[in-house]
């Protein structure tokens, strides 16, 4: 019981740490196309937008699909403004930071909730 709370603990806190990706980017101007929580086949999709929220079958961990972040991507433009590889230095360190930035401030925001 005790290891399936501390799966369970560490998804969420993989999650949270995935959606700190997603909401940097998104306010950085870097298009997310896909923000999964779980892995596997999908249960419940639904559009929002122009982001693709998938529940999927196997609730452990969480992913967040960034536009340009794989350089070798079939149909990325090279000058894409909305792409990930075409921001500057700076942006994409904030979005990568932005993961762990959000594990450490869910569990303050969790106590004053």
């Amino acid at each position: 019981m005790y290891a399936l709370l501390a799966l369970l603990a560490l998804g969420l806190l993989l999650a949270v740490h995935e959606l700190g990706h997603l909401l940097a980017a998104r306010l950085l101007g870097v298009s997310v196309p896909r923000f999964s929580l779980g892995f596997g086949p999908p249960l419940l999709s639904f559009r929002l937008l122009g982001t693709e929220f998938v529940v999927a079958a196997i609730p452990f961990g969480a992913s967040a699909t960034l536009h340009g972040m794989n350089p070798h991507a079939p149909g990325l433009e090279p000058g894409d403004p909305r792409s990930y590889s075409a921001q500057r230095l700076w942006k994409r360190v904030l979005i990568t930071l932005a993961g762990s930035l959000g594990n450490y401030l869910f569990p303050p925001a969790l106590l004053f909730a």
